[in-house]
């Protein structure tokens, strides 16, 4: 398993709960369809897990509980630049907050050897486009 994670509090979180071993890493990094740097909305009524690198929009609206109250800047790397065994995966699980069709297009290599992609698919613009740095 690979995790992905760009908030340094979250990832240092996931650190503590996943054992990393030859078979498990885990990178300090936003996945996108570029590299470089972007802006990532950070709220912490939801434990974080709502963060986005898309700014909010009808999340505002769906969720009113959860709000955005600062602004980090992430790294954000293409998923086939990142360095693993392609023939030893054949699965994606994709939470990225509307973001997915960007981090697939940054991952058409990889997309190669996948089966099977399990994500969630809003069919509102639930927000804006992403703010590269």
């Amino acid at each position: 398993m690979i995790f992905f994670e760009p908030l340094m509090k979250n990832f240092n979180r996931m650190l503590l709960n996943v054992p990393l071993t030859d078979n498990i890493r885990a990178y300090n990094v936003a996945l996108g369809d570029m590299t470089g740097e972007a802006e990532m909305f950070v709220e912490t009524e939801n434990n974080g897990v709502s963060c986005s690198l898309l700014e909010p929009k009808l999340h505002l609206i769906q969720y009113p509980k959860i709000k955005f109250h600062s602004i980090e800047i992430v790294k954000v790397d293409k998923l086939d630049n990142i360095e693993f065994d392609r023939n030893n995966f054949n699965m994606i699980n994709i939470d990225v907050q509307g973001y997915e069709l960007e981090v697939f297009k940054g991952g058409k290599d990889t997309l190669n050897n996948i089966d099977i992609i399990y994500t969630e698919v809003n069919r509102d613009e639930v927000a804006y486009t992403p703010c590269y740095v």
